[in-house]
């Protein structure tokens, strides 16, 4: 019996080891994950606990801002729970569609997951958070590195989403105004324009009339003026001939 209890001893150290929830690798710290161990996630267990709802209840989102970065804190308890890390976001906050991918800026040390220098470290890590990005009223953070292991977190886009969901709805509403406006102007300038045409045609019409009926006027008196001549012509030259006859 004494030669069996080392033995058992040995083997249950060893399962110990391999099981993931004890053997500490990495994972998120901050914000402060959903199970609070170590573990390997994959489709069926998105975030290390079949019970999301649950973990959600208990468990108080951080704020990002949408358009804006977000650092996060991930923690390598081992050599094998490093670097790079990838984060997704399911905007259902189920944890069944991580659909949103988030651009990784600043990364967690570390190749394939390895980094054998690293013991209980914590490395920070910045992300863009998408300016479309909507929470209502929780979004499901997923964080996970090359060897399988990962965490999930809450967030909220909180009062800065819709904030900035209603600047853009005002910053759109104010353009349609503008745009508006601007027709409207371009019209009410172009009826403007075609008023004054129309009054300048006018104008030049009732010129052109006065203009016609001074050549008529001048046209007249100048004839006027040529019979005149002619008839003085005539009346001298009867003159002369009567004169003629008396002599």
């Amino acid at each position: 019996m004494s030669s069996f209890k080392p033995s058992l001893i040995a083997a249950l150290a060893i399962a110990l080891v391999a099981s993931p929830s004890v053997n500490a690798h990495g994972r998120l710290i901050q914000p402060a994950a959903l199970v609070d161990n170590d573990v390997r996630v994959n489709a069926n267990r998105p975030c290390g606990t079949n019970d999301v709802a649950g973990a959600l209840a208990n468990a108080t989102p951080q704020q990002v801002t949408p358009g804006q970065a977000a650092t996060f804190t991930w923690r390598i308890r081992n050599g094998d729970g490093a670097g790079p890390v990838t984060a997704r976001v399911d905007t259902t906050g189920t944890g069944d569609s991580f659909d949103v991918p988030l651009t990784v800026t600043e990364q967690v040390p570390g190749q394939r997951g390895i980094l054998s220098s690293a013991r209980n470290q914590e490395a920070q890590f910045t992300v863009d958070i998408p300016a479309s990005l909507q929470c209502n009223p929780t979004c499901l953070l997923q964080v996970t590195q090359p060897a399988g292991f990962g965490s999930c977190a809450p967030i909220t886009t909180g009062a800065g989403g819709a904030a900035g969901g209603a600047k853009k709805a005002v910053g759109g509403a104010a353009k349609k105004q503008a745009d508006g406006g601007a027709k409207k102007g371009a019209g009410k300038k172009a009826a403007g324009g075609a008023k004054k045409g129309k009054k300048a045609g006018k104008k030049g019409k009732k010129g052109g009339k006065r203009q016609v009926a001074a050549k008529g006027k001048k046209g007249k008196a100048k004839k006027g003026k040529g019979k005149g001549k002619k008839a003085r012509g005539q009346g001298k030259k009867k003159g002369a001939g009567k004169k003629a006859a008396q002599q």
